[in-house]
């Protein structure tokens, strides 16, 4: 990947992606909220509980997470703990900072290929859910891709200042 790919890149090339994962991420979020003011709404004030919500948040909940992982990833806006951050300093911190990213990448890898391996397993048994008896295969499948897709991201970001392109 040269330079001027990795800069369009930021600029706008993958903004299509950006948009689609948005959209998960905030149909998922209210989703998720809804579900439970009307399953807590249900439960109080007409004693009759929204049936299956707590499968449906259940679903939900994973898909979340992993459709916000890749933009949260790009972005270099994990939660961090800066304990020993003002020890380390210069070129030091740099390579520590890359061995992270790195480690970063492995182990996101290996979450989404267990996550595929856990796909076939569930496929293969007809697992579903209790209540609603929703097959829990696809919900792997989906975290397995997109977990492969942050690995992916964290790896351009990994490699944009060996192509001159600064981290956000």
């Amino acid at each position: 990947m040269a330079p001027a790919a990795v800069e369009a890149g930021r600029n706008g090339t993958f903004l299509w992606l950006d948009r689609i994962l948005l959209v998960l991420v905030a149909v998922t979020m209210f989703s998720m909220m809804a579900v439970v003011f009307v399953d807590v709404v249900g439960r109080y004030f007409f004693n009759s509980p929204l049936p299956g919500g707590f499968e449906i948040v259940e679903f939900l909940m994973p898909l979340a997470i992993f459709t916000a992982l890749p933009l949260v990833t790009r972005d270099g806006d994990h939660i961090t703990a800066s304990l020993f951050e003002h020890l380390i300093r210069g070129t030091f911190k740099r390579v520590i900072n890359e061995i992270i990213l790195g480690f970063n990448v492995v182990v996101l890898c290996f979450v989404a290929y267990r996550m595929w391996v856990e796909g076939i397993k569930l496929g293969a048994a007809d697992k579903i859910s209790g209540f609603l008896e929703w097959p829990y295969a696809p919900m792997a499948y989906a975290i397995a891709v997109l977990a492969a897709l942050t690995a992916v991201v964290q790896l351009i970001v990994m490699l944009q200042p060996l192509f001159g392109a600064r981290r956000r």
